[in-house]
């Protein structure tokens, strides 16, 4: 049974965050190293139900169609059964510094640290462990419980940290142990100058209300051999807390056009040939950005995210992703993107905006899925059974952590086993798939036609 909080150390290279609750700022060459525990990775290749590759790659998507602009690395270094002391005395020196270090760079890196520690601490307890983590790199351990300072690039590294609360655990509450946890690691943030995520508290309510409702269904908790972990509902209810709690730019590319023929008004995208001919609206639109991905099933995907509007339905609407005409004579309108039917909306809603970001139909669902299925390929997972694949292919984050291990083992340490990982980081930044390159690429935005058709005219009665 998953007994633990997790304050997953995600390493944001020129990202900004401040204890103050500031949103988040991300700029180019962005460096992210994500640790937590089972609930983020599952190594069990023989079973049916993986938990894990979920939630961190929901954010990952995020974080790269958000800023396509921008070369970002987004490093899973979870660990199955992996506790605090895991983090502190084997993760954050062996994986997370030569990611973090790689050729000696000098960007801004940010560490999220999960609290995962399987139920083992008390609220003093975890935020003593977080006090430890949030040293790193400048001080860390060398493979033993004692921490020391570091020599080389790690001495002056200047990593800022984010310590990430968990959602609660299975059952009908209250869960008062990892409420305490999650509130240490909220408190330890500004306290320490850093930054807390609470997660616990805004999930609580309504995790636990679909325990007692209906078991839990929502949430999608997993029997045994995995109890007390989660699928895709309650993996993507926990990503859009983190990122309700670190940004508020919700607006993700808005535009107004009018019935007319004309541009209203844009923000973050740009429309172009706007023109009217009879009863049909056309234009193309390039957007600045796209919304981030999540599992649903279309024949091929049989994880299913959705239930996590279930949980919360007001996250479907958090992020705004809308198209929205003016002056429309009532009736019910086609709208097609690239020629492919998406929607058939009626006046009120089309005139009203309507929100793209759930709309699984259609080109842009498509680029946001495969940007999800390329982090997938990342992480060496299967994008349909999450099963992860063998160190001993030579691709994704699989081989790059076995690499880095096997250099550990030879005694590589500091500025060392920097230099001796350069060669397996620059494979995942660049090669042609299972990198970063990959996904940056498929997140461009790219110029899309719209075809806005009043299919069923409603007219007013005709009166004597």
């Amino acid at each position: 049974m998953k007994r633990s909080t997790s304050i997953i150390a995600v390493l944001f290279s020129l990202c900004a965050l401040t204890a103050e609750g500031a949103d988040l700022s991300i700029s180019n060459n962005a460096i992210i190293c994500f640790f937590g525990d089972s609930w983020n990775t599952d190594p069990d290749a023989s079973s049916t139900n993986i938990a894990g590759f979920r939630m961190e790659a929901y954010v990952h998507s995020y974080l790269a169609l958000n800023y396509p602009q921008y070369s970002l690395f987004f490093y899973n270094w979870s660990r199955s059964g992996g506790t605090m002391d895991d983090m502190l005395t084997n993760r954050l020196q062996r994986l997370g510094l030569p990611v973090w270090g790689y050729q000696s760079n000098n960007f801004q890196h940010l560490g999220i640290a999960c609290m995962t520690d399987n139920g083992g601490l008390d609220s003093n307890g975890m935020y003593l462990a977080l006090s430890n983590v949030f040293q790193a790199p400048r001080i860390m351990s060398d493979g033993g419980t004692a921490l020391n300072s570091q020599s080389g690039w790690a001495a002056t590294a200047n990593v800022q940290w984010i310590g990430l609360g968990e959602p609660p655990l299975e059952g009908p509450g209250p869960d008062t142990a990892q409420r305490d946890r999650n509130d240490a690691t909220t408190n330890a943030g500004p306290r320490l100058g850093l930054r807390g995520v609470d997660i616990w508290n805004p999930l609580s309510q309504s995790w636990t209300n679909d325990y007692i409702a209906n078991g839990g269904t929502n949430i999608q908790w997993f029997g045994a051999p995995k109890g007390g972990h989660f699928a895709s509902g309650g993996a993507l209810s926990w990503a859009l807390a983190i990122l309700k709690s670190i940004t508020t730019d919700t607006n993700i590319s808005t535009c107004i056009a009018d019935w007319a023929g004309s541009v209203v008004a844009t923000n973050h995208c740009v429309l172009s040939g706007v023109s009217k001919s009879g009863n049909t609206l056309t234009f193309s639109r390039l957007d600045d950005r796209l919304p981030m991905a999540w599992d649903v099933p279309d024949g091929t995907i049989t994880n299913n995210a959705t239930p996590a509007f279930n949980l919360t339905p007001g996250d479907a609407n958090y992020f705004q992703f809308t198209l929205q005409i003016t002056n429309l004579p009532a009736g019910n309108y086609t709208v097609k993107i690239d020629g492919a039917t998406v929607a058939v909306l009626p006046q009120a809603v089309l005139a009203g905006g309507w929100n793209m970001f759930t709309n699984y139909t259609g080109p842009y669902w498509a680029q946001r899925k495969e940007v999800l299925g390329l982090i997938r390929d990342l992480e060496y997972v299967n994008r349909v059974t999450l099963i992860p694949g063998s160190a001993g292919d030579q691709l994704g984050l699989v081989t790059l952590g076995s690499n880095l291990d096997t250099q550990w083992g030879l005694g590589k340490r500091g500025d060392d086993l920097i230099a001796a990982g350069n060669a397996k980081v620059a494979q995942v930044n660049t090669n042609s798939a299972f990198s970063f390159a990959a996904i940056r690429a498929a997140a461009q935005p790219t110029n899309h036609t719209f075809t806005i058709t009043l299919a069923a005219p409603i007219f007013a009665p005709f009166h004597k």
